[in-house]
This record gives structure tokens, sequence and C-alpha cells, in this order.
């Protein structure tokens, strides 16, 4: 937006307003209105998100342009407005935890509390506040009713006693043979025999352990229990016993016996507030903890997290309608469920009948109060039932603010739970907290979307190479969302050299990508007619100095032939490629590097360098996005690439790529600020430490590619036993690779590697194709593969990209195998 526009000289632009509108609480800016002498004598209102927080209620084109002692009479030259005065003065943000607030407005009284956070901005404030009025209503609620309880406590009558531990008496106060029914005496002594008879046995236990352990410790214990009075009554009463010490032993114990019967009659009462008031706080703790909220597992992580600190239940689930098919996506709470039934109910259609799907349907929440409900609502699932330990479940559904169903929330228990009102209530307002974060999160992810598919679009890759595994992955910087220049490419020439390139195009958005889509197509027809590494580079250099914006794009681009075992590569301007020998050897190839493109020098480009690239090796090509950071020299980050490289190299490329983001990018102090391409070639071949092999979709490949891995597992002195269960785990995700992924379709191809680590085997089999096993194919009578293959390993991992679906197999090695 312009200065001035909607902002009265404050520079709001569009998405900066657009991430205000999406918080939930109120957010203002005001600008600090001064005197003829330059102090701040009040604010103005100049922009506001739509969040209702107007104490009178107003709109907010009734409060944008008007001054604050205007719109709040009672704040005009108060503690409030001099705060923020002191914030655009000191640039100190104000923290207001509990405001009050009481004004007439309008002849209306008004009256609340909030909390206020301002920060400078411009020559004004940034204010956030969320009306808290009922939270805090509620808490003074409870502050008057644990002051009443507490003098109800000091007027109460207690009756006191002393028991000495070496005569075995206890001596009662009046009020305690009172609470006894024991006729008066003077003495109130009585053995301690006699008076344990009056405590009802089935809280004699407990009361024993409670004394027993304060005459250990010496520390006070406190016990509710019943007694059996005199007259045959029975009271409820709480007892509390404090040690007495001398010379530092116990030599008794004394304490107070009070009557809580009507305490306990109530008891129900209280702890349905109780659960009320914690429910409260724990959803107003979850909205806030959602906002922002990245992803559908974030959010779900983050309700299972909030059942914990509360701990009221045990697991959370949630699954959301696929947007082009009648699939249930679900996503679990860590830790509750085996990984394997995760796996099977990840994708779930509408026509199976269970827990999620149910509410889906039916749009009415589901209450299974325990096993047996479980068993009997839902009997087609009794073997995952009783795998579990959730004895009681409830499935609640979600709805869009226009009122369609479009997911459910699922939560469960360990115990069995009974369903009130009140429990009902706090589990639909969770559900309306989740719903919107989703909402929220789909608009978000609907703007992603759009700029993903444009750059994936331009980057796809369709390399049906049997000598060698090509796999890229492309990520936008943190910083925004707009598509980039960066980009990757890979090319299976009529020879059967493949060539492979990265660049980097300066700027940003769809000028950087029109210019990027321009150089990538004319790299990869130059590709096809150059020489090498550097001819090609030399074509291409002449052709970006006719393309707007490309000058100053730098390129990686190598040429790899599996017939010699070589790699020629060269490079303008950009960081070198990395080289993975078969033995772990890790080296940048430093050789055949110039300038970018586009700049006009009388200088010849140097030859392309060439490298030996024998079977089983790896090469990477990338962007400077994935290891330059800022206040940080580039070998720092080349050295950290290297050193994650090294650990990792042999894991299958999927696994690596994971490895090597998560070391790179993924770690807050390491965020990227730029694009990122990266593009990982790995020959085929075999190595002590690693096994590659490409096969066409063809069913009787399986069972050739089964014999080479055979002999390889057999040459690394795999045992029989666990190495024959590894075959066949292996032979049934090629099998479903061939069928379900390329669909026996001869001209695409099924990829195998397979790692030796330490102590572990990690195989990895990937098609071009994106499906996942789901539990409808398992009640369809399919799917057993996945099974077999879980009975087989320790773990199986399905997973789906832009280049198609990737199962990883992993197996724990005996130590003579290792």
């Amino acid at each position: 937006m312009a200065a001035g526009a909607d902002g009265r000289g404050f520079d709001l632009d569009e998405r900066f307003r657009q991430a205000l509108d999406s918080i939930l609480d109120l957010v203002v800016v005001e600008r600090a209105i001064r005197d003829a002498t330059g102090a701040i004598v009040d604010f103005e209102i100049v922009w506001m998100n739509t969040a209702p927080v107007d104490a009178a209620g107003r709109s907010r084109d009734q409060l944008i342009g008007r001054r604050i002692s205007e719109l709040y009479p009672s704040l005009a030259g108060g503690e409030l407005v001099a705060g923020y005065a002191r914030v655009v003065e000191t640039w100190e943000p104000l923290v207001v935890p509990v405001m009050p607030y009481e004004d007439v407005i309008d002849g209306r009284p008004v009256s609340g509390f909030y909390t206020v956070q301002a920060t400078k901005f411009e020559d004004g404030v940034l204010i956030a506040s969320r009306d808290i009025t009922q939270l805090e209503t509620s808490r003074l609620e409870l502050e008057v009713a644990l002051r009443e309880l507490e003098a109800a406590q000091r007027l109460a009558g207690l009756g006191t006693w002393r028991v000495d531990l070496a005569t075995q008496l206890v001596t009662l106060s009046g009020e305690s043979q009172r609470i006894f029914a024991l006729a008066p005496d003077a003495s109130g002594a009585m053995s301690m025999t006699d008076l344990a008879k009056m405590i009802h046995p089935a809280d004699f236990p407990g009361l024993t352990r409670a004394f027993e352990q304060a005459i250990a410790t010496g520390i006070p214990a406190v016990f509710e229990h019943r007694v059996i009075r005199a007259d045959g009554s029975v009271l409820h009463v709480r007892s509390y016993t404090e040690p007495v010490l001398s010379g530092g032993d116990v030599v008794g114990l004394s304490g107070t016996t009070q009557d809580i019967s009507d305490t306990v009659a109530s008891r129900a009462a209280l702890d349905a507030e109780h659960v009320r008031r914690v429910s409260a706080e724990a959803l107003a703790d979850l909205a806030s903890a959602l906002n922002g909220a990245r992803s559908a597992q974030v959010i779900i992580d983050a309700v299972h997290e909030s059942g914990n600190r509360v701990g009221t239940y045990a697991a959370a689930f949630v699954g959301i309608l696929e947007p082009d098919e009648p699939i249930l996506r679900q996503y679990f709470g860590a830790g509750i469920l085996p990984r394997e039934m995760q796996a099977r109910y990840m994708r779930t259609p509408l026509d199976v009948d269970t827990y999620l799907t149910r509410a889906v349907n039916t749009g009415e929440p589901l209450f299974l109060l325990d096993r047996a409900a479980q068993l009997r609502e839902f009997p087609a699932l009794a073997k995952d039932i009783e795998s579990t330990t959730l004895e009681s479940a409830a499935v609640v559904p979600l709805r869009r603010a226009s009122g369609g169903v479009f997911g459910a929330l699922a939560i469960g228990w360990q115990r069995s739970h009974g369903y009130d009102a009140a429990t009902a209530a706090a589990l639909t307002d969770m559900a309306v907290v989740v719903a919107r974060a989703i909402e929220q999160l789909e608009l978000l992810e609907l703007e992603r979307s759009i700029a993903r598919a444009l750059q994936l679009g331009l980057l796809a890759l369709d390399v049906r190479s049997t000598q060698a595994i090509v796999r890229a992955r492309y990520q936008s910087s943190d910083a925004t969302m707009e598509i980039g220049g960066d980009w990757y490419d890979a090319v299976e020439l009529d020879d059967g050299r493949i060539a492979v390139a990265v660049g980097d195009v300066v700027g940003r958005g769809l000028s950087a990508a029109t210019t990027m889509g321009q150089l990538r197509a004319a790299l990869g027809v130059t590709a096809m007619q150059a020489d090498d590494a550097a001819d090609a580079i030399t074509i291409l250099d002449q052709y970006a100095k006719h393309v707007p914006g490309a000058s100053c794009t730098t390129v990686a681009f190598a040429v790899i032939d599996p017939a010699s075992a070589t790699v020629s590569h060269a490079s303008a301007g950009h960081p070198p490629p990395l080289l993975v020998t078969p033995d772990g050897t890790v080296k940048y190839l430093e050789g055949g590097r110039s300038w970018p493109l586009g700049i006009d020098t009388p200088r010849r480009r140097p030859p392309a360098a060439t490298e030996a690239l024998p079977p089983g090796a790896l090469l990477l090509l990338f962007t400077d996005g994935l290891v330059e950071r800022r206040g940080e020299s580039l070998d720092v980050g080349l050295e950290r690439l290297r050193s994650i490289v090294a650990e990792h190299w042999n894991l299958p490329l999927r696994r690596l790529k994971q490895a090597i983001f998560r070391g790179m990018v993924d770690k807050a102090e390491l965020v990227a600020t730029d694009d990122i391409a990266l593009v990982a070639v790995r020959t085929v071949g075999a190595s002590p430490s690693l096994f590659v092999d490409i096969v066409h979709s063809i069913p009787s490949e399986a069972k050739t590619t089964r014999h080479r891995l055979r002999a390889w597992l057999e040459g690394i002195g795999m045992a029989p036993e666990p190495r024959d269960a590894l075959l066949l785990a292996v032979g049934e995700a090629v099998a479903n690779a061939i069928d379900h992924g390329s669909q026996r379709d001869e001209s695409l191809t099924v990829k195998i590697e397979v790692a030796r680590r330490a102590g572990q085997i990690v195989a990895s089999v990937s098609d071009s194709g994106r499906w996942l096993p789901g539990i409808g194919g398992f009640f369809a009578g399919r799917g057993r593969g996945h099974l077999l293959m879980q009975g087989l390993t320790d773990d199986v991992g399905i997973e789906t990209d832009q280049q198609g679906t990737i199962v990883t197999l992993e197996m724990s090695l005996p130590s003579e195998s290792q």
C-alpha cells in the first residue's frame, strides 16, 4: 500500500495487513498525536484488523481515524496512554497482563478485562489485545470462592488429637470425640487399637500407609477416609497428621480430623466445575498454540500435547477430507498407536466404517465409553481395537465456518471414560478451535500450492535410465512463498549419458521464473548437442546474453557417462558439485569453474574437468541457498554439507536428502533465506556399503534384481535368516512398485537402494507412481504385501513426493552380520 493509503502516513503494505487480519487477537496501529512542543498527548487509530474487541461493540470503521481520548474517555491522560508514549520514546515494549476497564460510552456503562501488548511502529505503536473478561471473571470468582472456603475452615470445628507412639495411646479433643460419636471423656484417652476399629475397613490400609510414611520421613500427611462412629453412622473426614520430634526422632503424631461429609456429597459438582475451568484454560492455551500452525501434523501434535499437559486424555487424531476424492487423510498425535496401524489408516476411504469416517458421514459426535462399546460399534476393527491401550474414545465432526463437515477430531483415553454435558461441550469447543486452525492452514496452503505447482511444473523430471538414479528437491525460502529463479534439470541423452544441472537466476518472482524456464529449456536442448559440460555452458552463455534477466545467472553442469564410469563437469560462477566415491570418500569438484553467464568478457571459458565416477558413486549439485547463511563464511556452509554427506552418503537418496535438509536448513539457527535446488545422482553398482539397482517395470525383472541383491547380501556376510527375510520384504516392495506405482508400464523403472550401516540395513524401493496402502485395501483383501513387509522388518515407511512413491524398509542386523 502506498504511504498514507488507509494508513495515515504509515507504510502498511497489503501482505502485512493480510497477515495481521489472519490473527485471531485484535491488532491495532495507532499514530502518536503531539502538541506544539512535540510531547505526545494522544493516539489516533490508523488501522486495525477485524477481530472484535471494542468494549462498546463498535466496528472498525467506527474506530479508525479517531483518537483514544475520544473513543475511551477514561483512558485519556491515563497510565495506558502514558505507557504507549513511553513505548514510542524509548522503544521498550509494553506488556499489560490484565487491564481492568470501566467507562461510559454513548451514555452506556461498559467494563471488561483485557491483555495489552504494545511495540513501537513508526511514530506510533502496534498493539495486540485480547478480551479476557470471561477468564478474568472466572479467576476472580475462584479467588472469592477460595477465600470463603478458607474462612469456613477457620470457623469450622476441627477435632484435634495426639498419639504417643511409646504408650500407643491417643488423646482426643472434645470436638474429635463428637466426630467419632464417643461419650464425652475429660481425659479423651483411648488406645490406638480401639481407635483403629473405628476406621472404615476399606480405608484403613491407605490411612495406615500415610501415617507410616509420616513417621518414616518426618513429613506431614493428609488423608481422606471414612470413620464408623460409635452410633454406627459413617462420616467422611479429612485427617491431617504431623510428626512430633524429640531430639530428631519421631516420638508421636499430632493432627486434626474434620467432618467433610457435606463436602464429599457435593464433590461431583465441584469436580465438574474444576474440569470446566481446566478445560477452558487448556482451550485458550490450545488456541494460542495453534495460531500460525504450518501443517496439520503440527495442529494435532499441539492437541495431543494439550491433553498431556492437563492430564485429561492420552491420544488425539484428526482426519481431513481430501479435496478431490472421498478419502479421509489422517494425522496422529505422537506415541499412542503402532506405526503400522497409522500407516493403514493414513488414507481411509469414506465407505470404510471407522471412528472418524462415521463421524464425517453422519455429522454426529460419537462417544465410546469403554472397550466393549468400541467392539460393539466396530466389530470389523476388533483386532486393531484389542492391540491398543485406548479404553475410551470420542469423535467430534469438524465443521467449516459455513457449517459443512470436512473432517473429524478423535480423542482417546487409557481408562473408561464417561461423557457428561460438560465433557461433550469441551470437546465441541476444541473441535471448533481445531477446525478454524485447519481452515486458516488451508488458505495458507492454497497460496503455497499455487506457487509450488508452478515451480514444480517448471522443474519436472522424467529420467528413465537404468544406469543411474536421479532425485531432486526444490524448496522456497521461509521468507516468502513466491516462486524463484533456482532450478534443476536432468536429461537422458541418446547415447546413454545423463546430463544434470542446477542453476540460479538473480531475483525472485514471475520474471525470475520466466528467465529460469527459458534457460532450463535451452540447456536441455544444448545438452543433447554439446560435446562436453564446458561446451554446453559456452553455448548457453551465448543464449543468455539475449535473454532479459539472465545476466549473472550461475550454473553447474555435469554429463555422466556410465559406460566409461566418468563425469564431465563445469560450472559458471556456481558452488562446486560434491562427489562421493563408493568407499565413502567425499570431495568437491573444483575443476572447470568460470564466471557467471551473460557477462561480456574476452576471456575463454576453461575446458570441462573429468572425474572418475565408479559404479555406486554419488554426485550432488546444489544452489548456494543450501550452504549460504547470513553472517557466515561460505566455506563454513560447504564444510557443514560435506560433513553431513560424509555421515549419511550411503542412505537411500530420499533419506539422504532429508538428512541434508535437516542438518543444513531445518535447525533454527540455520534457516534458509534463499531458495534451494538440489539434484542427487547415484550410479548403479555395488560396494560393501551400498547396493544400487534399476529395473524396468516388468514382473520378471523382480526375480532378476532379487538374484543380484542376494549375491550382494551373501558377499557382505549377512546371516541366512535375516538375509532371506530382507529379500522377501524387498521383493514384495518391488512387486508393489511394478503393480501399483508403475502399473506394469515397461517404459517406467523401479529403483532399489540398499545401504549397510552400523548395525542396520536400510532398503528403499521407489517408483514414479503416487499411491499409499490405506485401510481400504486391507478390507478389500489387498495390501497383504505391506503386512508381510511389516512382519519381516523392523519398520516400513511409505512416502510420496513429486517424483513418485518410496517404500523404505529398516532391519537391525545380528551382531555376526555387522
